[in-house]
């Protein structure tokens, strides 16, 4: 049986004089997988629908564990390793699994690891540092190494009981900069970025030396050589475990936003300012504060270039605030450094130059692990797959604008830590799958709600690399303007402006010397109602 739990809807805030869009977002617990595995912390891929999972926190052997790490002198036991590679169809609910015991220990300890940097870039899954059980240090270290694997060869060799070792590489073993746990392995111009994070060596509840990075680091590979590192550092990054996630910058290039993490030094509690990250620098919002996303959960970036905005939705996770619907507002939890297990759902948007931050009317579902451990504090940890078949405006960014009308699967949140309560109490490796669709209610094309007094086609040929042309049909004599934008709202072209006569018309965009990308065709009638299409430029 598959469950529908929740609709909850959201408003995208319209350019002015425009017509207010929204859309819905459905999860649906999958209650017909039951051989995902229980997992979170680990590194993940996707190939060909099949999903690849390394490293990361389990339950043992019981089925029971495997949540939230303790605070005694055993805080990581090593029975909720995931000392496998792991291989899930969701299309047959088939899982299987192959043992990195094989492995040199040099290899394989990393890919024990937990809360590593991982980045999968076309048919490879970058996997750096992360915090584990190092046999040659005799104890729990943060690793220093670069494991590159082959995900469709590694995918095949498990799923055909084959040799592992074929398919992993380490081209950097000891690297110092690398040593890291609790960051984000991210693209920066196509270049890997590690992401804040902290060096933690010993056990957790124990003799232990911490450093935090506080630093973006932008690692220069010269094939499997470690070239350079072009290194940002900023007090503001001194925290680890929080969300990045691809955004479009203020000026249209593809940048990453930094949002949450622990723990402040001054406060003792989670970080409340977003920062953007790009090939210049960080930077931080000075004013807003965000109450969701504080600490790792999944994350849906959107992006809508009719609207210029980004938005970027968090589901569940650990959180310093809780909505409180007597009051209506948010509402400080927990007693710093503890920050409990919260269910809520919310998006932080950017456009024109300003953040905001909307709830979403509802919280995380009520989903059953084994069927009995019912709970609807999830997120913690989990990962995301977004659905290949989605248009992306880059980078995992969902084209907002290109989403059809009706419903439109997203993608899947798997695992993560599941919570008895916010406090701390019972947590355990959850196995539930929750399937995540958008549902848009508005025809992305039309940006006024008044009648159109003319219709707009679609551009031919899109892509282009010289032209589009554009048939505009109007049944009454009307005053038009067709103009041309760049995402960063520049006017790059005026294709008519003044009267047409009833009948059909072609507009046509000449684009020689014009940068490739996208740009947005807009046509306004008089009673400045307007219509807009997307064009990608290439070359």
């Amino acid at each position: 049986m598959i469950r529908t739990l929740f609709l909850l809807v959201v408003l995208f805030c319209a350019l002015p004089g425009a017509a207010q869009e929204t859309f819905s977002v459905t999860l649906t617990e999958r209650s017909d997988l039951v051989n995902a595995p229980a997992l979170h912390s680990g590194a993940v891929a996707e190939h060909e629908g099949l999903w690849l999972f390394v490293g990361g926190r389990t339950q043992n052997q019981s089925g029971e564990g495997g949540g939230l790490h303790g605070f005694g002198a055993d805080a990581f036991p090593r029975e909720y390793e995931n000392g496998d590679v792991i291989v899930y169809d969701r299309a047959t609910d088939t899982r299987w699994s192959a043992s990195l015991d094989g492995l040199p220990d040099a290899i394989a300890d990393p890919l024990r690891s937990t809360n590593g940097q991982f980045l999968a870039r076309g048919d490879s899954l970058i996997v750096v540092g992360g915090y584990g059980h190092s046999e040659a240090a005799g104890g729990k270290i943060t690793f220093g190494t670069m494991t590159v694997i082959d995900v469709p060869g590694i995918i095949g060799a498990v799923m055909g009981a084959r040799d592992l070792a074929p398919h992993i590489r380490q081209p950097l073993a000891d690297e110092a900069m690398l040593k890291v746990a609790g960051g984000h392995l991210v693209n920066l111009a196509s270049e890997p970025a590690l992401v804040g994070g902290n060096r933690f060596d010993g056990e957790y509840g124990g003799a232990f030396t911490q450093e935090y990075t506080e630093s973006v680091r932008v690692l220069k590979l010269d094939g499997d050589d470690l070239g350079g590192v072009d290194e940002f550092t900023d007090a503001e990054l001194h925290r680890r475990d929080g969300n990045a996630a691809p955004m479009v910058l203020d000026g249209g290039a593809i940048g990453v936003g930094i949002y949450g993490g622990v723990f402040h030094p001054q406060t003792n509690q989670a970080y409340l300012k977003p920062m953007m990250l790009s090939t210049s620098g960080v930077t931080q919002e000075a004013d807003f504060e965000q109450h969701v996303g504080h600490y790792t959960s999944p994350v849906l970036p959107m992006y809508s270039l009719e609207r210029g905005e980004m938005s970027t939705v968090f589901f569940g996770g650990i959180n310093a605030f809780t909505w409180d619907d007597a009051s209506g507002d948010w509402m400080a939890v927990g007693n710093p450094p503890f920050i409990p297990f919260t269910n809520d759902i919310g998006v932080v948007s950017r456009r024109d130059g300003e953040w905001s931050e909307r709830r979403l009317g509802v919280r995380m579902p009520l989903a059953c692990d084994s069927g009995t451990r019912c709970t609807t504090l999830r997120g913690t940890n989990a990962a995301f797959f977004l659905d290949p078949a989605l248009a992306f405006y880059a980078d995992d960014i969902v084209d907002f604008d290109a989403l059809p009308a009706g419903e439109t699967r997203i993608g899947w949140i798997v695992g993560g830590i599941a919570a008895g309560s916010g406090s701390f109490g019972q947590t355990w490796a959850s196995e539930r799958v929750l399937e995540v669709a958008v549902t848009k209610t508005a025809t992305p094309s039309t940006e006024t709600g008044a009648p159109l007094a003319f219709r707009l086609g679609n551009p031919v040929p899109n892509p282009t690399r010289t032209g589009t042309r554009l048939d505009l049909t109007v049944d009454a004599p009307e005053a038009i303007r067709a103009e041309v934008f760049s995402v960063t709202g520049r006017r790059v072209a005026v294709l008519h402006d003044g009267s047409l006569a009833p009948g059909t018309h072609a507009l046509t965009w000449d684009a020689a010397g014009v940068a490739p990308g996208l740009y947005l065709v807009r046509v306004t009638g008089a009673d400045g109602a307007s219509a807009s299409r997307q064009v990608m430029l290439t070359r």
